[in-house]
């Protein structure tokens, strides 16, 4: 059992520390190990079907909520928190997710799902890596827009926090805020935000 667990973990380190159980079960494994690892504790279920090596566990649950909800992207809360935008830390994860799209929460880590039209969605993704390990969020300039549309949810005070930190920063792209307002039809409620605090 010993050479066989040292394989076990050799695969799952090989799979960046991330496995469901029937890329376990395809590499050769039988699935009964599974529990037995959990039992250990050298694995810890993210969800039914989804397991994660202990030491690959980040501080944020980021890349555990993109692994459970695959085609999301990190937004609101969730990206001012991680471009230190806010001195609001969300307690849930933020993803965006397209809409019309049938999701399955699960009990960790905790999420909140907004869901965007294709325009929406597409606009402004890029990947990132954090804690060691790649995500895909919204740039600065379609977090701003998306605080300025989501306002009255996420509360004007915190909005107002998030364009005055960007207006601050030294390397801010107006222009870009500027054009994805157009794609996002955003121009008036983006254009009177920053009248009003530039």
């Amino acid at each position: 059992m010993k050479n066989n667990k040292n394989k076990m973990l050799q695969f799952i380190r090989s799979q960046r520390g991330v496995i469901t159980t029937s890329s376990f079960i395809n590499a050769g494994f039988h699935n009964i190990y599974l529990k037995e690892l959990e039992a250990d504790g050298i694995i810890i279920k993210i969800k039914q079907g989804l397991y994660m090596l202990p030491e690959y566990e980040s501080n944020s649950g980021f890349f555990e909520a993109q692994k459970v909800i695959t085609d999301s992207v990190i937004c609101l809360g969730s990206a001012l928190s991680f471009y230190e935008l806010s001195s609001y830390e969300p307690p849930f994860i933020w993803l965006a997710i397209r809409r019309g799209v049938k999701v399955v929460l699960p009990e960790f880590p905790p999420i909140k799902l907004f869901r965007f039209s294709k325009v929406q969605f597409e606009t402004g993704v890029v990947e990132a890596h954090y804690e060691g390990n790649k995500i895909r969020i919204y740039d600065k300039e379609k977090t701003i827009c998306d605080v300025i549309r989501y306002r009255n949810k996420i509360g004007l005070d915190i909005a107002n926090e998030v364009v005055k930190n960007y207006i601050n920063l030294k390397d801010k792209n107006i222009q870009k805020i500027v054009d994805y307002a157009k794609i996002l039809r955003l121009t008036i409620p983006v254009s009177n935000y920053f009248k009003v605090l530039l």
